[in-house]
């Protein structure tokens, strides 16, 4: 119903708007006995009480994308899901939506290494403190770049007044920003700091 709003106003107003999903499917995902790789195959994902596999949850975002301008999908299913982030890889990002890893990679070189051999993904959130320090993260969008997977920098939802991920996203060039509904304080901050670098770079060039 939700995305059924958005896609009227868009279409009502003639936004030139596409619509981004972070579905976080590891919140809703329950596992029958342990959590690993292969745990969706023993576990299930519980959706407005009813339970659901991998493969309906699936052909759920086919249905979807073939019904609604989707421009990415972030996390679509649980956190150490590589074969099904692959799966649904395979079949919508060549339809020009994005697989968004969050989750599955949390800015770790290790796990995303593990998703580009997969394909399980075609773009990555990068948070600095999520793996804690400013080199692994840009080892992490060297990774990204060097596989032709899209950057996302993105806020954390604990945040405070910093700005810092404004700079890095200007500086890596990354394909998307997240700082969250332009609201609070703590995330008008930072792209209030987007404006200064973009009004900063209009007087440069």
């Amino acid at each position: 119903e939700a995305i059924e709003i958005l896609a009227d106003l868009i279409v009502k107003h003639k936004y030139p708007l596409k619509i981004g999903l972070d579905t976080a499917a590891t919140q809703f995902y329950q596992s029958a006995d342990q959590r690993g790789p292969d745990a969706d195959s023993r576990g299930h994902y519980l959706v407005n009480g009813k339970k659901i596999t991998a493969e309906e949850l699936k052909n759920f975002y086919l249905r979807l994308i073939e019904s609604y301008k989707i421009l990415s999908i972030e996390d679509p299913f649980y956190e150490d899901a590589f074969d099904d982030f692959s799966t649904l890889s395979c079949v919508i990002v060549p339809k020009g939506v994005k697989i968004i890893t969050d989750d599955l990679t949390t800015t770790n070189p290790e796990r995303v290494k593990i998703a580009i051999d997969k394909k399980a993904g075609n773009a990555i959130l990068i948070k600095p403190d999520q793996i804690g320090t400013l080199t692994e993260t840009l080892k992490v969008v060297q990774l990204a770049y060097e596989n032709n997977w899209q950057t996302i920098v993105s806020h954390r939802s604990g945040e405070t007044m910093d700005d810092f991920i404004a700079d890095l996203a200007v500086g890596i060039n990354a394909w998307g920003f997240k700082a969250g509904a332009p609201a609070a304080a703590e995330r008008l901050i930072k792209y209030e700091r987007i404006l200064q670098i973009s009004n900063i770079k209009s007087q440069i060039f």
